[in-house]
């Protein structure tokens, strides 16, 4: 069931204010997220929408720095997060992998830490993966379940062990891994 479109504007802005207020802006490049016309009008840097929904973050080389937010979790309609290139440490939270749109997430060239979230098999629509060069470790979680749609996976240059689950093998669209 949808929300009414005032209710779901008021849970972005909720959610896109709690984002910005847990950020570190050396850069001041979110000043534009102050807009009172709505999030939605064009108004706010790396912010991408359709239908008054929020489908896109992109903010790399933003020099953006804390951690990576679990109220992105609140934006239902979010299909790419791309935050590459900045200063974002801490682990990645479980309620990013909840986002049913969710198709390309790009974290590269970070500073994340802890293990991928096992909720990531909860994200269907995932297509492009990329954390790589981060402090991650852990195990590679089996992501073949309900994650078949991955064509690119990208998560070297972290400090993952143990084996590399065979089910990656079975990802059917998977062109492109890369692990070390």
């Amino acid at each position: 069931m949808r929300s009414p479109p005032q209710a779901h504007s008021q849970i972005t802005h909720s959610a896109l204010e709690s984002i910005k207020q847990d950020l570190i802006d050396f850069r001041c490049v979110l000043r534009s997220w102050n807009s009172r016309s709505g999030v939605c009008t064009g108004g706010c840097v790396g912010i991408k929408c359709d239908q008054g929904r929020v489908i896109a973050i992109q903010l790399p080389w933003k020099g953006l720095g804390c951690k990576i937010w679990s109220k992105m979790g609140n934006l239902h309609s979010l299909r790419r997060i791309s935050l590459h290139d900045n200063l974002l440490a801490g682990s990645i939270p479980q309620s990013l992998w909840l986002l049913l749109n969710l198709r390309g997430v790009y974290l590269f060239n970070n500073r994340l830490s802890g293990s991928i979230p096992p909720s990531i098999t909860q994200s269907p629509s995932l297509q492009n993966f990329d954390l790589s060069n981060n402090q991650l470790n852990g195990t590679i979680p089996n992501i073949v379940s309900s994650s078949s749609k991955i064509y690119r996976l990208n998560l070297c240059y972290s400090a993952f062990s143990g084996e590399i689950p065979k089910s990656i093998g079975e990802l059917k669209n998977l062109e492109s891994f890369n692990v070390s």
